[in-house]
């Protein structure tokens, strides 16, 4: 149970790097704004496919990286509002 949590939490810290990296080349190749949205709403849907097709210990990591990409879709979205 611990080791499944501790890998839980590795896996969980992987998928906020590589949000970081992903928001950081969308920052880079400075995409107008309604482009960065559509590119969340794109991931956004994928993952939740891949949490659709995932067993169940997958579910909580790719819950989270669902949670954090819609943190960022609503922190763009604010500014384009």
């Amino acid at each position: 149970m611990t080791t499944q949590r501790a890998e839980l939490l590795s896996a969980q810290q992987r998928a906020e790097s590589e949000m970081r990296e992903l928001e950081l080349r969308l920052e880079q190749l400075q995409m107008p704004l309604k482009e960065r949205i559509y590119a969340y709403e794109e991931r956004i849907a994928k993952l939740e496919n891949d949490l659709a097709v995932k067993g169940e210990e997958n579910r909580e990591l790719i819950g989270a990286r669902i949670t954090l990409v819609k943190e960022q879709l609503s922190r763009a979205r604010t500014f384009w509002d």
